[in-house]
C-alpha cells in the first residue's frame, strides 16, 4: 500500500520529516510506500504529486529506505517473508514560505474562456 500525505511541518513537534517517517512506514505492517507534501500539493492530481517530486525531491537527501520488515502474502516483490519499505520527503526545503510560488492562471480568467468559441475557429 501507499500513502501520500499533506504534511503541515508545524506539527512535527521538533521531529524530523525523515524521523516521522521512519515511524510511520515502521508502525503499519500494510504500508510500503509513504510520500510526504506540503499541503498546496493536490493529491488527486497525479500531475501535481509528480511535479511535486520532481521539484522538491533529491533522491540522495530525502528518501528512507528500510529493508528487511516483514511483509505480506499480497506483495509479489517480497523474498522470504520480507520487504523494503520507502518513504520520501517531497516538501519544499528548507519550507514553503521561501519556496518560489507555483504560477497559477487566475481562476477569473480560467471561468472567462469558453472552450467552444476557441474549438471553432
Amino acid at each position: 500500500m501507499t500513502l501520500f500525505v499533506k504534511l503541515d511541518k508545524s506539527l512535527l513537534a521538533g521531529r524530523e520529516i525523515r524521523e516521522l517517517m521512519r515511524e510511520i512506514l515502521l508502525s503499519e505492517f500494510y504500508l510500503k510506500r509513504l510520500v510526504c507534501f506540503d499541503p498546496d500539493v493536490e493529491l488527486r492530481s497525479l500531475q501535481r504529486t509528480q511535479w511535486a517530486v520532481a521539484t522538491r525531491a533529491q533522491i540522495d537527501r530525502d528518501l528512507v529506505v528500510i529493508p528487511d520488515q516483514p511483509g505480506t502474502g499480497l506483495d509479489p516483490s517480497e523474498r522470504d517473508g520480507k520487504t523494503t519499505k520507502w518513504g520520501l520527503d517531497a516538501t519544499a526545503k528548507p519550507d514553503l514560505e521561501r519556496y518560489a510560488p507555483r504560477n497559477r492562471v487566475p481562476q477569473h480568467v480560467l471561468d472567462g474562456i469558453d472552450l467552444r468559441d476557441i474549438l471553432r475557429r
